[in-house]
């Protein structure tokens, strides 16, 4: 089974192999019980030894920090992740809060180069939405991430990768999502519309 950032193989034994993306085994990836890569979190390869404990490793091969034999890994979509041990629930940074400084950064320049007269930044978001007003998406179901509800679409025809998500923006919005059928499919500005 090959995955974008991993690659996992079984062994005559049935035991599995991990590899990264060039085919180098890991040192700890000759010969696990199973292996899985989520298509939420394609940058993590989840290992178990035994059925039921997990331990993350990210694409070069390191163990993120209290993942070893978890019942349960929630990766966010900022990096940050809970580990699930013994009954109690621990949150893990892993760096998040430095890259929405970075990304805050950038913004700032973004805003300083339109404040001098240099309108890149907004000629870059008004041909994006134009593109995505004229991208189909379709719907993939819900996902709960930090206690909130997530909407996910593909737009490239493969329902295992997720090219844009979203939020009900309010408490009546939430409605509509319950009426929204799975791989109903609607061009991304009309999503947007619908709140």
């Amino acid at each position: 089974m090959k995955k974008e950032n991993f690659i996992i193989s079984k062994n005559e034994d049935g035991t599995y192999q991990v590899a990264d993306k060039r085919g180098r085994v890991f040192e700890w990836g000759k010969s696990v019980k199973y292996a899985y890569v989520s298509a939420y979190s394609p940058k993590y390869v989840r290992v178990y030894e035994t059925d039921k404990l997990v331990t993350v490793y990210d694409m070069k091969g390191r163990m993120l920090e209290g993942t070893k034999d978890s019942q349960n890994v929630c990766i966010y979509e900022d990096g940050s992740y809970e580990v699930q041990k013994n009954g109690q629930e621990e949150y893990f940074d892993n760096g998040a809060k430095k890259r929405r400084r970075i990304k805050g950064i950038v913004a700032g320049l973004c805003a300083l180069s339109l404040a001098m007269g240099i309108n890149k930044c907004s000629t870059y978001h008004a041909q994006k939405k134009e593109l995505e007003d004229q991208t189909p998406a379709t719907y993939l179901g819900n996902w709960f991430a930090q206690g909130s509800q997530c909407l996910m679409f593909d737009t490239d025809g493969d329902f295992k990768t997720v090219e844009y998500y979203g939020y009900p923006g309010k408490m009546k919005d939430m409605g509509k999502v319950l009426q929204i059928q799975t791989h109903e499919k609607r061009l991304i500005g009309a999503w947007r519309e619908m709140g």
